[in-house]
């Protein structure tokens, strides 16, 4: 973070004035004294007032990443009712490596043509968290979401679960970490979404084309051709919990 101009123009101004007390007085010793204390100040006043922009930006990401992702909205809709609609799903149990490659890192793509009627999970190149879908028009719709204190952090598992759906009159995706929303697109029209996505187009760990690779551990994965209800998601994620439990015996 960039220190204000206010703070340099201060420094600037003690610098030429103590410049002239030093000229001016016989004393040299103590107003080198004077000028060393004035800058203390200074810099003291301005680590303290970047330690407040700093706290006061976490706080402003915090609120942020409870609404990060929602590009759409609809009048009279905030979010899709807590029901199972067509569509697709996809939940799994993930931990992120460090990524040093400023490319696309594929964590999974699902689909048979580049763009049209694909799924994609991919960090960017600056490790934010992609939920992509190329609906059968070869439109691309995104979910970005950054990598934060309260999104998801690198070396640790967490439950990722991303869906779209198709209501009767809107569609939507939304992204979940560890069963909270931190992404959403509640799109006006109904989307003409893949339907048809088989098992054996799905790559984990590469694109479609098995390059793009991506550095992670993962200990469980699923798919839906639904999307799933809060208590069909909380169903997956204790199975995968209690299986883990079990074999891990």
């Amino acid at each position: 973070m960039k220190m204000k101009w206010s703070y340099i123009l201060i420094i600037i101004t003690a610098v030429f004035a103590t410049a002239g007390i030093i000229i001016q007085v016989k004393e040299k010793e103590l107003a080198f004294i004077y000028f060393y204390v004035l800058l203390g100040l200074i810099l003291a006043y301005a680590v303290i007032d970047l330690i407040k922009i700093r706290d006061a930006d976490l706080e402003k990401e915090k609120k942020h990443a409870e609404i990060i992702g929602e590009i759409h909205s609809i009048k009279g809709v905030d979010k899709p009712p807590d029901q199972s609609f067509p569509g697709y799903s996809i939940i799994f149990l993930l931990k992120v490596n460090e990524q040093i490659d400023s490319r696309r890192k594929f964590i999974v793509d699902i689909g048979l043509e580049s763009d049209r009627n694909r799924v994609s999970i991919y960090l960017d190149r600056l490790n934010n968290l992609v939920f992509r879908v190329f609906d059968n028009e070869a439109e691309p719709h995104v979910i970005k979401i950054p990598k934060r204190i309260h999104t998801f952090q690198l070396g640790t598992f967490y439950h990722f679960y991303c869906e779209y759906g198709i209501a009767p009159e809107y569609s939507f995706m939304r992204m979940f970490i560890n069963n909270t929303e931190v992404g959403k697109i509640l799109f006006q029209e109904k989307l003409n979404l893949p339907e048809e996505l088989s098992n054996d187009q799905i790559k984990i760990g590469a694109d479609l084309y098995n390059q793009n690779n991506s550095k992670f551990d993962i200990k469980m994965f699923s798919t839906a051709h639904a999307t799933l209800s809060s208590t069909d998601r909380s169903t997956f994620i204790n199975a995968h919990e209690n299986y883990l439990r079990e074999i891990e015996k």
